[in-house]
């Protein structure tokens, strides 16, 4: 590598080239884009705070923009919490939409004459419109502004970027290859929480709380009590709080928060299944699926035409079982070639001295069987059509008697 094309970093001291790293804001002093991202993952992380250059006697902050000066899909050690990907943050079309939204808010809700919106209330509504610690800044102009000042010799001036909305959004929408969001390191300061186990800041919308000792634990953590708790768990025991010094019971409202109830379809481990059937026999609410015989989450139900509930996966799999999702498919169930039913218990018959069960066994209509599964994974146009074909034959048959 030549001279003019390399450079040593001033923090690992090895030679790299110099489109594969940045000139610190303030200093000048050119670090490789590894030490860049460590810097900026052991400051946010470890200590909340902005993070400066890593030489002796020198502590210049960095600015976001020329932290973003890097390209994303260069940024591949960067912590995944402060991902642009995480809550869409990093989206320029979803930022614009939701700043005309939220300026069409404020205008029909708070008069111009009524002043501005409290400090609080502007913080709340921020976090509303997702507003929380990204910017959008203009990469044309920070690059042509780059190459006018490696003319002129300076190579250190900040971009000056939008942190508010509402500036010029219409323009940046119909523009919006120009413009990118950005990591504020300032606004995300004010925006993270210490998790008391594993002692790493993390963006507060990560954080989730214990109910009665409000100790602030981070997502991974939680899960991971969870897995370390999984022999208490099978014997019906309540998870408790991660500390050890503290012994107040997993609430249903904690639980909620953080997802571990969801149901992870295809890779869904039992000890998730055992959480939800204790937690919800425990507190109440959710409901019994007839399916696979476990409780589920009231946001995880859909209906059969009947009325009964059941999983999004267990309807999805019932209709399959009926109902393969190609002419070939394999056909596991009695029913095949049928219109799928109902398996929800309504009662109990005696036949011959012996008590047995009564199902509902309600027809499955087309419409119902569009909102099983996910948005990802849901019935295909064939099942889609073949549940139609045999609605179509049953009211055939039914004419005809």
């Amino acid at each position: 590598m030549s001279r003019d094309t390399s450079a040593t970093c001033s923090r690992c001291q090895q030679v790299h080239y110099r489109a594969d790293g940045l000139e610190w804001t303030g200093c000048g002093h050119w670090v490789c884009k590894k030490c860049v991202e460590q810097v900026v993952n052991v400051n946010l992380s470890l200590r909340n705070e902005v993070p400066r250059c890593q030489v002796d006697d020198c502590h210049h902050k960095l600015d976001p923009v020329h932290f973003h000066s890097i390209t994303r899909n260069m940024l591949q050690a960067l912590d995944l919490k402060y991902s642009g990907h995480r809550l869409k943050m990093g989206n320029i079309e979803e930022h614009v939409h939701a700043s005309l939204l939220f300026q069409g808010f404020v205008r029909e809700s708070w008069p111009s004459e009524a002043g501005l919106l409290p400090g609080d209330v502007m913080g709340i509504i921020f976090d509303y419109f997702k507003f929380t610690y990204y910017v959008s800044f203009n990469r044309s102009r920070f690059e042509r502004d780059q190459g006018n000042n490696q003319v002129s010799g300076d190579q250190r001036s900040v971009v000056v970027r939008s942190a508010q909305p509402g500036v010029d959004e219409a323009t940046r929408l119909c523009d919006a290859l120009t413009f990118e969001m950005i990591l504020d390191f300032q606004s995300l300061r004010r925006k993270q929480v210490l998790c008391v186990k594993c002692n790493k800041y993390h963006p507060q919308d990560m954080i989730v709380r214990w109910t009665d000792c409000h100790h602030a634990f981070c997502g991974d953590c939680i899960i991971n009590h969870f897995l370390e708790s999984s022999t208490s768990i099978w014997t019906d025991m309540v998870p408790r709080c991660p500390l050890s010094d503290c012994h107040c019971e997993l609430s249903m409202h904690t639980y909620e928060q953080t997802g571990f109830l969801e149901e992870a379809h295809r890779n869904e481990v039992p000890l998730r299944t055992k959480m939800r059937d204790l937690m919800y026999s425990k507190y109440g609410g959710g409901f019994y699926c007839a399916h696979c015989r476990h409780w589920h989450g009231d946001q995880d139900a859909v209906r059969w035409s009947c009325g009964h509930r059941y999983g999004k996966w267990c309807a999805l799999q019932m209709l399959t079982e009926v109902i393969p999702t190609c002419s070939y498919g394999y056909f596991s169930s009695p029913w095949y070639n049928c219109v799928p039913r109902c398996e929800a218990i309504v009662g109990v018959t005696e036949k011959d001295g012996a008590i047995q069960p009564q199902y509902c066994c309600a027809p499955l209509r087309e419409q119902d069987a569009r909102t099983f599964g996910t948005c990802d994974h849901r019935p295909n146009s064939y099942q889609l059509q073949k549940l139609q074909e045999l609605w179509i034959q049953r009211s055939n048959a039914l004419s005809r008697r």
